[in-house]
């Protein structure tokens, strides 16, 4: 029998901006229970997992409970009732794209969500039931199975299986197999941490795992087994071994970098207590000694000793709010990482250059800010110690050759990227990040990064892709030149976007809206028809922003606007300008959101916040915003550790936590 508790009321308390002191000191963090231990099938819990969902999925010493986020719901142990759970201590959990939790207990089983109800798969294999340790679902349809005598693909639409061997490896040391992960990289590619192979790479053209070399180094044991393995912001795979050995690996270089922590821990179960990566790239794992620490851009380990309550760690996740979550001896612990705090950075324009200047680009690095200006060239900026560097055209060999820094990107390897001028100048910052490397793979400045990595460059007569890995450009055509000027002459600002269905937008604040299609090479363009109340709402299009869901916003001169598709055809739009109405919203120009879906508005009032909700907000310098709104050039979201970035004659970093004021871990 299935069991709901309502919970009447769980608080996650935000942090003020923290930094980290020596490693013999401790911080003092408080954790918040999830629920209390009466409302867990078993206080014990034993691994947690997320859903797609949203679904928080807890396994306990007594069945698994489901936390909606106002709610829990038990599936004690009922082995003879489909509608409880068949498993005496549940794990490995994982979703896939028909609605099923996989995970293991006396084998294998799925729980249906749809119809509640609970299978039990038997997987055999030449005519042996598999001992499973491990299951991970694949984007392709199918499952990672983890087994005492190998790795295996389950596909359940078929019920086939088949085994991928490890090259090298010896069947008699898999008999002591206890602990893989397996990950996906930026490019698709599969990796897996075995605790008795270490690291390997799946070859798909073998149907292989191979062995990758981990060049250990003196300060770590030589038969260390990899226990767990997460992924971090910027795509580098984190790995915790079973001494608390913990790397970092860069599946495109395919380098490591090792931190030579202090053995805290021995052989300790706890040892292999999960590790979660915030937002800010700081690595949380357990050991033997409680909660443990590590910041990478310090290398520095701090011991949680202060959170006494999580002094023996069984598993930990980070949620989809960025939370911390702890599985402990006595129930889910929920820690809040982020900051509220908001920051200014005024390197004072002003004196750089004579006149006015302004912020209209920014991309971190690290614990570096490299921030385009108008008129000012680039400022590398060092949020650690509030030092910065002005690079501006001298007309020196190996110059920039305009101090209007129109664009800054970071690369899918961590490289940083800037444009500037108007001729289509496009820049690589050097290893030592002091010189520049110069490229003109495209015919303006206007470009924008999709989310495979690649760099697309707006022209008259076409767009050209360019990766910033491989250097390759590549152009697409266009059937017939775009109606506009010389693109690469104008100093008004050009929206230009690419959407989630590979669709290319772009705008002109007096010419409409285009539509371009890379596929056939065409374009459509909208403009302005006073008798068409559904249609663009102005013919002056300031700001072009695809959110999350895939929704378009746009921002003219009347106010904001979100772009509809007619669902047979999509090159016919209307105009949801519901919005237009909102006087908070007029004069809008500046579109973002932020890492809880909230869309940020910079208008002449103030940043206007349309939550999930529906409900609009304003926030003004009373906040700690900028003084002037209408003089606010940039907004962005920092991807890594969800930022907010507003610029004007100053930079104003809005943390992630500062709009986090739901409290319910799904979202």
């Amino acid at each position: 029998m299935i069991k709901c508790v309502p919970v009447s009321c769980i608080f996650i308390l935000f942090f003020s901006f923290f930094q980290f002191q020596l490693s013999a000191q401790t911080d003092t963090f408080t954790s918040q229970d999830l629920g209390v231990l009466e409302e867990y099938t078993n206080p014990q819990v034993t691994s947690l997992y997320q859903d797609r969902r949203g679904l928080l999925w807890i396994s306990t010493y007594g069945g698994m409970d489901r936390w909606d986020g106002k709610r829990m719901v038990h599936y004690p142990y009922m082995p003879f009732d489909s509608t409880g759970s068949p498993a005496r201590i549940p794990g490995g959990f994982t979703d896939d794209d028909q609605n099923n939790i996989w995970f293991l207990g006396e084998g294998l089983m799925k729980f249906d969500l749809e119809t509640e109800v609970f299978h039990r798969i038997p997987i055999r294999y030449q005519d042996a039931d598999l001992d499973i340790r491990y299951v991970k679902f694949d984007s392709k349809g199918f499952l990672w199975l983890g087994a005492m005598d190998g790795i295996y693909k389950y596909y359940p639409r078929t019920d086939s299986l088949r085994k991928v061997p490890i090259l090298n490896s010896d069947e008699i040391e898999e008999s002591w197999f206890r602990k893989i992960s397996i990950l996906r990289d930026s490019t698709g590619s599969v990796w897996m941490s075995h605790n008795l192979h270490g690291l390997c790479y799946y070859d798909p053209e073998s149907d292989v795992f191979r062995k990758q070399a981990m060049d250990l180094p003196d300060f770590v044991d030589k038969h260390m087994n990899v226990g767990v393995m997460k992924r971090d912001p910027q795509g580098n795979f984190w790995l915790l071994g079973r001494k608390t050995e913990l790397a970092r690996f860069n599946p495109h270089s395919r380098e490591f970098q090792w931190a030579n922590l202090p053995v805290y821990s021995s052989v300790a179960p706890s040892s292999w207590g999960g590790i979660a990566i915030d937002h800010l790239g700081r690595i949380w794992f357990g050991a033997d000694r409680g909660l443990m620490l590590y910041d990478p851009r310090k290398e520095k380990l701090t011991p949680l000793d202060t959170l006494s309550s999580l002094s023996y760690v069984i598993d930990m996740i980070t949620d989809k709010q960025g939370n911390i979550l702890v599985g402990t001896l006595e129930g889910v612990k929920v820690i809040n990482p982020r900051e509220i705090t908001i920051r200014t950075i005024d390197v004072h324009l002003e004196q750089l250059i004579e006149g006015v200047g302004w912020y209209v680009s920014v991309v971190r690095d690290e614990q570096f800010l490299w921030m385009g200006t108008f008129r000012a060239g680039l400022i590398r900026y060092n949020l650690e110690n509030d030092q910065f560097t002005n690079y501006q055209a001298d007309g020196q060999p190996g110059s920039i050759n305009s101090n209007y820094i129109t664009k800054t990107l970071r690369d899918r390897s961590g490289r940083i990227w800037f444009t500037a001028g108007w001729d289509g100048s496009l820049y690589r910052v050097n290893e030592d990040k002091d010189s520049f490397e110069h490229f003109r793979p495209g015919d303006s400045h206007y470009i924008t990064q999709g989310v495979e990595g690649y760099f697309w460059i707006l022209g008259r007569e076409r767009i050209s892709r360019f990766d910033p890995i491989t250097l390759d450009t590549r152009h697409i055509r266009f059937k017939e030149a775009l109606p506009v000027d010389q693109l690469r002459s104008q100093l008004d600002f050009i929206p230009f976007i690419r959407d989630k269905e590979g669709i290319f937008w772009f705008a002109q604040q007096d010419g409409g809206l285009y539509r371009i299609d890379p596929e056939g090479g065409s374009w459509t363009h909208y403009n302005y028809d006073k008798s068409n109340p559904n249609g663009l709402p102005d013919p002056h299009v300031k700001s072009l922003f695809c959110d999350s869901r895939g929704t378009i916003w746009l921002s003219t001169w009347v106010g904001l606007s979100k772009l509809i598709k007619d669902p047979v055809n999509d090159t016919v739009l209307t105009f949801d300008n519901q919005y237009i109405t909102d006087l908070k919203l007029g004069h809008s120009s500046r579109i973002t959101e932020d890492a809880y879906g909230n869309i940020f508005v910079v208008t002449l009032y103030g940043v206007i916040v349309i939550r999930t909700d529906g409900t609009v907000e304003t926030y003004s310098e009373q906040d700690g915003l900028l003084k002037d709104p209408s003089r606010t050039w940039l907004v962005d979201r920092d991807h890594e550790n969800g930022a907010i970035y507003l610029g004007g004659s100053k930079m104003v970093i809005v943390p992630p936590g500062f709009l986090a004021i739901d409290t319910s871990i799904v979202q």
